[in-house]
């Protein structure tokens, strides 16, 4: 397989090959506390994140991410000090993906499909609101309160102090302190995906997946303690190394190696490949981004979750 990305297609391909290593990055991160000047909004977020974490609840979930728009069954529970979420498509076939701490899988009732967990624009709700990721680096601001679809919200804004990861924007119900929306900005101010509860209701509801399909899929890491990031890319201090790899054509011959990173919240890819003649920079689909660069004899590809500002920082070290 080359890292030849013509169409916006290659996205959805590549994202399959990123929410792998997605439980590295949340074993990484496990602060509680949100830090930043309001204290207020510092307390509130964290109550906000309390409330989900130890509910069972049930929602109806819409959706928007870039060009696309989806409404969901959105399943939580917790049970024996595990955290469980199911996030399936009302819109068509039967599918969706279930995780269970950090580890998940894909599923298609109709096709009689089960594999493993790639990437979905609703992961960024579970990591922030379910798998207590460290916000040390972002400041936490109220903005103000109102209603949003028949709840009296409280608005809060987590900023990132680095200027270059995307900004969350969170609604939450003032009187379960529960969260209601989640709008992912981008460093330029522009929503990249919105997910909002239409409704929600907390009674128990037993999960629908056996725990022993999640035993099937479990995360099974290599080992890092001897890997350094390359020398040549200039990472964001709140990224961390989380995974390495490389990809292979049909013959088995090597064609790119790559590097994984997370701050806890979204994950990228590095990848290096030999150069090739056609380069197409920069592909964008809501918060899924392509950003690529030639230096000497090498392409150097960044995918993830992440700013084309950052992407382009990653790489500003390379000269061509």
């Amino acid at each position: 397989m080359r890292l030849i990305l013509h169409t916006a297609g290659w996205l959805c391909a590549l994202a399959v090959l990123l929410s792998v290593n997605t439980a590295q990055a949340q074993d990484l991160h496990t602060k509680s506390k949100v830090y930043g000047a309001d204290n207020k909004c510092n307390i509130i977020m964290d109550q906000t994140k309390s409330a989900y974490t130890s509910t069972d609840m049930q929602a109806r979930m819409v959706v928007v991410n870039g060009n696309n728009m989806g409404i969901y069954y959105l399943q939580h529970n917790y049970a024996d000090n595990k955290h469980y979420a199911m996030w399936e498509s009302l819109d068509g076939e039967i599918q969706g993906y279930a995780m269970r701490d950090k580890d998940g899988f894909d599923y298609n009732v109709d096709r009689r499909y089960l594999g493993h967990l790639s990437w979905h624009p609703t992961q960024i709700w579970n990591r922030i609101f379910d798998q207590n990721p460290d916000f040390e680096s972002f400041s936490c601001v109220m903005t103000g309160r109102t209603r949003l679809a028949g709840y009296r919200v409280t608005l809060i804004r987590l900023v990132p102090q680095d200027g270059l990861r995307y900004t969350y924007l969170i609604a939450r119900d003032d009187d379960t302190e529960m969260p209601i929306e989640l709008a992912i900005l981008s460093p330029e101010g522009e929503v990249l995906t919105k997910i909002t509860a239409i409704d929600f209701n907390t009674t128990q509801k037993p999960f629908p997946h056996d725990d022993n399909i999640f035993e099937s899929y479990a995360g099974r890491q290599k080992s890092i303690e001897t890997v350094k990031p390359w020398k040549e890319l200039n990472l964001p201090a709140d990224f961390k190394l989380i995974g390495y790899g490389s990809l292979k054509d049909d013959n088995d011959n090597e064609t790119s190696v790559y590097q994984e990173f997370s701050d806890g919240i979204t994950s990228f890819r590095v990848y290096k490949s030999p150069r090739i003649s056609v380069l197409m920079p920069t592909v964008s689909n809501g918060t899924l981004n392509i950003f690529r660069k030639v230096s000497g004899d090498s392409e150097y590809a960044v995918v993830g979750e992440v700013s084309i500002k950052l992407s382009e920082s990653v790489l500003s070290n390379l000269s061509p």
